[in-house]
């Protein structure tokens, strides 16, 4: 594989970072990135990124990365083994291609719920468990005493505030002027519903598209991307090479939408085959609860548990 190529697992794990990312208070420059920037990073900070995107998918919950990390071996693997058990459906004993990636699947959607669900709680300030546009702007673009430079600094960023609006509006199904829990993760985590995904591609291909064409050059595509030397020239060649698929020397808008929007499936394909190369020890092409316990290092570091641990939690409750 060329040094360009994006695997699906790193896609996700960018996606990761920007969902971790919106809890703070954000910059022009974040929010830009969170709709339209999945360039290249330096390998430390993909390297620290990738450690806390997979002990957080461990736990399925953020505040508990802190606790995991004090687990000992033998208790990791005394959960892990309860987990392989739950994603052995048809209780045959091992845990099968289709069985992992419905699991990995599930795990992708209950993170983004808990994510949503902690984000909502920051935002409603009042709590009357809505969310009204002041509270989302507040908590995003800060209480609006911000001092702008120049002229061009102040459009910009009007034109990102103006375009949060517009999802947040979308989101407010029922047209109340207010966002539930419910309508609020499609606000902020909007590339994983595809009524939201249209208008997120369409602004940040608005954003590029200097000559307004409806369509991307690699010039456009790279404009505001701020990478070194050889970055520069790897995107260069993950243009070329990758996003542009039918090699007119642009992207059109389905392009421009595989670049934005990841594809949960072929990520969670990607993660079977690895997890699969690393832990099917007789190649039977299924994994035994033992050959799970037994590379617990590979599955503790996978998003593989994370559904099980939001299943344990929700089973303890009961």
């Amino acid at each position: 594989m060329s040094s360009f190529s994006r695997t699906p697992f790193k896609v996700a794990l960018l996606i990761f970072v920007l969902i971790v990312n919106s809890f703070c208070v954000a910059s022009d420059d974040d929010l830009h990135k969170e709709s339209s920037n999945h360039g290249a990073v330096s390998p430390s900070q993909e390297d620290e990124d990738h450690t806390y995107f997979e002990h957080s998918s461990i736990l399925g919950s953020r505040k508990e990365v802190e606790e995991f990390a004090d687990m000992s071996p033998e208790e990791a693997k005394k959960r892990l083994r309860v987990i392989a058990n739950l994603m052995d459906t048809n209780h045959d004993g091992s845990v099968d291609r289709n069985e992992l990636q419905k699991w990995i699947l599930n795990s992708f959607a209950s993170l983004t719920l808990e994510e949503a669900s902690e984000r909502f709680e920051d935002t409603d300030r009042d709590g009357n468990r809505l969310v009204s546009w002041d509270e989302h702007s507040s908590e995003s673009f800060g209480d609006g005493t911000r001092q702008f430079k120049t002229t061009e600094e102040k459009l910009d960023h009007q034109s990102l505030v103006d375009e949060e609006r517009e999802l947040f509006d979308l989101a407010d199904k029922d047209k109340d002027g207010f966002l539930n829990k419910e309508e609020y993760a499609r606000l902020s985590q909007p590339h994983e519903y595809p009524e939201m995904q249209k208008v997120i591609v369409l602004q940040a291909l608005k954003r590029k598209d200097a000559d307004k064409d409806g369509k991307l050059s690699m010039e456009e595509f790279l404009a505001d991307e701020k990478l070194s030397k050889e970055n520069l020239l790897d995107e260069r060649e993950r243009f070329r090479h990758e996003l542009d698929k039918n090699k007119d020397s642009y992207l059109d808008y389905d392009e421009f939408f595989h670049w934005v929007i990841p594809d949960n499936n072929q990520i969670a394909d990607s993660e079977v085959e690895h997890l699969m190369e690393r832990a099917d020890d007789n190649h039977d092409g299924r994994l035994s609860i033992d050959e799970v316990v037994k590379h617990h290092d590979t599955f503790v570091n996978s998003e593989a548990t994370d559904y099980g641990e939001h299943l344990l939690k929700y089973k303890d409750e009961l």
